[in-house]
């Protein structure tokens, strides 16, 4: 009878630190930001700087560069000065949409302001006919 309980009380154990563990690991995933492309469009006039988790690329006017985003803010850096933009750059919480396939098209304007852009718009646009809730972005400096 004892020997039952033994292997009972392991069995129940080991159940238990399986769903703990799976519990913490589950909350650790949510918290994690989604990594996500950003494919950003330059039509600031100058060429741009943009810092992504230390990782920075040059960006000429006029031209489009595409980098992993994965860290808490994205920083660019011209001429025209220093603008911070936070995760709310991906729409819809990082769920496929429109807008967004993993990679997030954007068109960074000389005001600062962030337009989402579809993949089969045609860059630089002149006009935003719809904009996703929370579109244009300004930046947060």
């Amino acid at each position: 009878m004892r020997s039952i309980k033994n292997v009972m009380s392991t069995s129940m154990g080991k159940r238990l630190k399986y769903t703990v563990m799976l519990f913490i690991l589950s909350i650790l995933l949510t918290g994690c930001p989604r990594m996500a492309k950003v494919d950003l469009y330059n039509n600031t006039g100058v060429d741009v700087s943009v810092n992504v988790g230390g990782s920075v690329t040059h960006i000429p006017s006029k031209t489009s560069q595409t980098m992993l985003f994965s860290s808490e803010s994205l920083i660019v850096k011209s001429k025209l000065g220093e603008w911070v933009y936070g995760r709310n750059l991906i729409p819809y919480g990082g769920e496929s949409g429109p807008y967004f396939d993993g990679t997030l098209r954007v068109q960074l304007n000389s005001d600062g302001q962030v337009f989402v852009t579809k993949e089969k718009d045609q860059r630089p646009m002149l006009e935003f006919p719809h904009q996703p809730k929370g579109f244009p972005i300004e930046p947060n400096s």
